[in-house]
């Protein structure tokens, strides 16, 4: 019995340290992946919270050195979260002065543009049933 309380006590923990910060985000197109970089984010656990401030997204690629996912013009990219949520989610262009263009988000896809370029993206995520918060960057060349 004592082994079978100290696997649940373990497992508990475990989760529990998991719970501490917003989970991957991941992009994938029929080719290849990329996970976003965290930015800021709002986000309340069992235990605690957390606030963390991060650069915008047009100052997170350059700063991170990031590389860009391939797309091709028009077409719609999956994401899904790392622990299998389905918070609600934005995605947007970005340029120095900030937010410039809404991108479409449905059923875990987002609509890249329609023009070639190479684009800083911001995935604002909402956990509807908490207050959790979160934004992801990712850079995409669009094709």
């Amino acid at each position: 019995m004592d082994t079978f309380k100290t696997a649940i006590m373990f497992l508990f923990l475990v989760l529990l340290a998991a719970c501490d910060e917003p989970p991957e985000l991941t992009m994938e197109t029929e080719e290849e992946a990329a996970t976003g970089m965290l930015g800021s984010y709002s986000w309340s656990y069992w235990g605690g919270s957390t606030n963390a401030s991060g650069p915008p997204p047009d100052e997170t690629i350059t700063i991170m050195d990031m590389e860009a996912l391939s797309t091709e013009a028009g077409e719609t990219v999956s994401y899904t979260f790392g622990d299998g949520s389905n918070p609600e989610v934005e995605a947007q262009l970005w340029e120095s002065e900030g937010p410039v263009e809404a991108l479409g988000t449905d059923n875990g896809e987002i609509q890249m543009p329609e023009e070639p370029g190479l684009y800083p993206i911001g995935v604002t995520a909402n956990w509807p049933d908490s207050s959790n918060r979160a934004m992801y960057t990712f850079l995409v060349d669009v094709e």
